[in-house]
């Protein structure tokens, strides 16, 4: 063995070369053959050329330059070329075969003749033996194997069969060569076209506008308000120098005031009750847009102050001509929300359609969904107030950014397609989706890009973009795309009415809003369905806050006698605004034991339904409450239990918590009964592999590391998000992880919810739920109060021991095949009732009634 090993060592020893440089003179070998042929010259030159224009006609040239490519590349590269055989190169293969077969096209193809063609059209090329001429190559077309190849087509399909599938193969093959090609050309176009119409909207900006000839007449709305209307002859003139001194202020006809700071004017001569009547409201001037034959537009309004003075003297000339006027009680006043203030920087802006449209093709802008505003109609009221519940929460009263959001986006996506090219990633981003807080690039690689490769280029984007946070999703769910999300830099707060009012006429009474996707579309979850949930996030991250808009979506759509909490508060400061809510099975617990013993309660209510269901012979609460209704009887509550902060609970009582989390996690869906846990510390001691083997539904909030996001998701992400309600949602049922912005719900809203609730019921605890004492009863006694009363064991069993005299616990395990628990049960209600006496060592217990007596 040692002899062996010395020979193979001085054999390597031998090599003069290395494999670096035999790889380097092996492509120059190949670079000097080919360009020989290239320029045919000598003998060598000449054989060459000879032999591939026999077998390739006038192709041949591709052949050698592509021989002179890879020699260089191996030459300078000392490396063996990496063949590729993607989309591009099977095309550019497809189409030099096809361009072969149509340079050899001929009449009356046959296997025989096409040969003899051939070789009579080659020997006029080639007057002298290894020489060629090749200003005559184009008559041999393709060379022998394009006759060969057409004759053979023409044999299976017929010649104008032939003919038509070689063009078919040519013209796919160009448009798999060109695609890109053409796609940058029409992009680029469409982008040069979007720059100009953004610099025309700048260059508007700039530019002043002025309104001409201002008259002004009262229009009767259907609310007999006076309104003010502007005609105009000449509309939208641009200013001259000579007016570019006089005093010019913005002002939108629409949302504006015609008077400064929203002051109505009061003429001396107007009587006060009267003056104060008349405002210029958004809805009346709806009604002039409405009447009007042109468009409503948006400009300036240039006046001088002489003007202004005309033109307040008409107005109150006007108003005094009118016979009607309005109370102040009935006045519609104009409300100047921060909207309004943006519109005061007045610009003519583009439509709707205009900026929605893709200017980027295949792009799609992704607008705020209000179609369910649309849509939505006020469910009946069952009292006597006319206004919907809906109105105690606040409206959105975001700006509208899309619009600059949907150039920021744009732009980034121009980043990234930059940066990927510089990467030599073969992909470009084809769509992205515009959320309330981070816009999604969706990433489409081409054949053969692996994903781990764009997953490894995230920093890479990140720095390119200038992004503060990215998070990486490889691949998206049903898509064959790899995205990105990227935070915005404006960010859209998510109201909780925008969330339930496109549900507010949904039957499900459990529905429950949580934000909004990326979609912009509202996201609510049904309890029933879930039907458990775990939130996890560190502190701020609006964990609390999602807590508050699950309470508030059940006070809002369900009553007392629907659905009752049980909230659990161990930091004490949380819930305080929901004590003495009709919907509590009693009092808010912030005491861990107290905790633990309300999680004993529900467990024991949770068995004393599935008897109650046993009996009846149904299922599940659904089936109990149409059979109570069937029966005109008391219907069954679902109950919800909120724990807040479950961290507490199991410093304090961990293995009572966690077993009464696993009882109910795994039973007390079918009995309504449902489980929220929530906490801000989402480590293994605290959530524990039991919880989460019966909680499957998880919401993880931002957390600071990815060994909590795997504790919570069982994968890392969550330590990427935002933070003030930006989520991960892993439901039940659901694809994969989805991208919430949580809705917001403030302090304010919620104490006018509770409010409104306390005042339509009335406050009615469940016993059981009051009184959370641990109560220190004897371990005997204690035993015999869980003995079914109505178990027909019992009587049997008193029955047999009078009869035999003599009573034991193995003695009733034998007689009725029992376990010794329940023997053991029996026997203490025995002696408990003076049946059987006391134990007696390892003697039968004595009996102290007679037979006599007992018949």
């Amino acid at each position: 063995m040692a002899k062996e090993k010395k020979r193979s060592e001085d054999k390597k020893k031998k090599k003069l070369i290395s494999v670096e440089a035999e790889v380097a003179l092996l492509g120059l070998l190949f670079f000097t053959l080919s360009l020989i042929g290239l320029l045919n010259q000598g003998l060598l030159g000449n054989i060459i050329t000879f032999a591939l224009t026999f077998l390739m006609g006038g192709f041949y040239i591709v052949l050698l330059l592509f021989g002179v490519y890879i020699g260089f590349f191996v030459f300078f590269r000392r490396k063996k070329p990496k063949m590729f055989f993607g989309l591009k190169t099977v095309g550019f293969l497809v189409f030099i075969v096809s361009s072969m077969l149509f340079a050899s096209i001929y009449e009356n193809p046959t296997i025989g003749n096409s040969f003899d063609i051939f070789y009579s059209r080659f020997e006029a090329i080639t007057p002298d033996r290894f020489s060629v001429d090749l200003s005559n190559i184009a008559n041999v077309g393709g060379g022998f194997l394009g006759y060969a190849g057409f004759s053979l087509l023409s044999l299976l399909f017929s010649e104008i069969g032939a003919i038509i599938m070689i063009v078919i193969l040519m013209v796919a093959s160009l448009y798999v060569l060109l695609k890109d090609l053409l796609i940058k050309i029409y992009k680029y176009i469409k982008n040069k076209k979007r720059k100009e119409k953004v610099k025309e909207v700048k260059v508007k900006e700039e530019d002043m506008v002025t309104i001409k000839d201002v008259s002004i007449t009262k229009v009767e709305t259907k609310e007999n308000i006076p309104v003010i209307e502007l005609e105009t002859d000449n509309e939208f003139v641009q200013p001259s120098k000579e007016v570019s001194s006089l005093h010019t202020r913005s002002f939108n006809i629409f949302s504006d005031s015609l008077f400064e700071d929203d002051k109505i004017i009061e003429p001396e001569g107007l009587d006060n009750k009267v003056s104060s009547g008349i405002t210029l409201s958004r809805s009346s001037t709806k009604e002039i847009a409405k009447n009007s034959d042109d468009e409503p537009r948006l400009g300036y309004l240039h006046t001088s102050d002489e003007d202004n003075q005309e033109i307040e003297e008409s107005i109150v000339a006007n108003m005094e001509s009118s016979d009607r006027f309005i109370d102040k009680e009935e006045m519609v006043g104009l409300e100047r929300d921060e909207r309004a203030r943006e519109d005061l920087r007045f610009e003519e802006k583009l439509t709707q359609e205009e900026y929605s449209k893709p200017l980027l093709d295949p792009f799609i802008a992704q607008q705020t969904n209000r179609q369910a505003y649309a849509s939505y109609t006020e469910p009946e009221s069952n009292n006597k107030e006319s206004v919907s519940v809906y109105d105690l929460l606040d409206d959105n009263q975001n700006v509208d950014t899309a619009y600059e959001l949907d150039l920021e986006a744009r732009s980034d996506v121009e980043k990234i397609n930059q940066k990927l090219t510089e990467l030599n990633i073969r992909a470009q981003v084809n769509n992205y989706v515009i959320g309330p807080s981070v816009t999604r690039y969706e990433i489409v690689p081409e054949t053969g890009v692996r994903v781990n490769t764009l997953v490894n280029a995230e920093n890479d984007l990140k720095l390119a973009l200038a992004a503060m946070q990215t998070r990486m999703e490889a691949p998206i769910p049903g898509k064959s795309a790899v995205g990105i999300e990227v935070a915005n830099k404006i960010r859209s707060d998510v109201y909780l009415r925008e969330v339930l009012l496109p549900f507010a006429n949904s039957e499900e009474k459990l529905l429950v809003g949580i934000g909004k996707d990326l979609n912009n579309n509202p996201v609510v979850i049904n309890i029933d369905k879930m039907p458990h949930l775990l939130i996890a996030g560190a502190t701020g991250s609006g964990k609390s806050v999602c807590i508050n808009s699950i309470i508030v979506s059940l006070l809002l759509r369900t009553s007392p006698s629907e659905v009752k909490l049980l909230l659990i508060d161990p930091k004490r400061v949380e819930m305080n605004c929901y004590k003495g809510l009709p919907h509590l099975l009693g009092p808010v617990i912030s005491d861990p034991k107290q905790a633990s013993i309300g999680l004993k309660r529900v467990i024991d209510e949770m068995d004393k339904r599935y008897n109650m269901f046993a009996k009846v012979g149904v299922r599940n609460i659904q089936g109990y409450n149409n059979f109570a209704k069937e029966n005109n009887e008391i219907e069954l509550y679902n109950i919800v239990v909120i724990i807040d902060e479950l961290a507490d609970l199991m410093m304090v009582a961990s293995k009572e918590v966690e077993h009464s989390i696993q009882r109910l996690t795994q039973l007390a869906r079918a009995a309504g009964i449902y489980l929220i846990v929530a906490t801000q510390r989402p480590s293994v001691d605290v959530i524990t592999g039991v919880i989460k083997a019966n909680i499957p539904s998880r919401i993880a909030f931002s957390v600071s590391s990815s060994v909590d996001s795997r504790t919570i998701l069982d994968r890392s992400g969550a330590e990427r998000l935002l933070g003030k309600g930006d989520m991960l949602m892993d439901i039940t049922g659901s694809n994969g992880l989805n991208r919430v912005q949580g809705a917001y719900v403030s302090d304010f809203e919620i104490n006018k919810i509770v409010e409104y609730v306390k005042n339509k019921y009335d406050l009615e605890y469940v016993d059981e739920f009051i009184n959370l004492v641990e109560e220190v009863i004897d371990k005997k006694e204690n035993l015999i109060e869980r003995v079914n009363d109505d178990d027909n064991l019992y009587d049997a069993a008193r029955k047999f021991v009078i009869k035999e005299q003599r009573a034991s616990t193995s003695l009733l395990q034998r007689q009725f095949k029992l376990g010794y628990a329940r023997a053991g049960r029996i026997i203490d209600k025995l002696e408990k009732e003076g049946v059987v006496g006391p134990q007696r060592g390892s003697k039968s217990r004595e009996v102290l009634i007679s037979k006599e007596s007992e018949e």
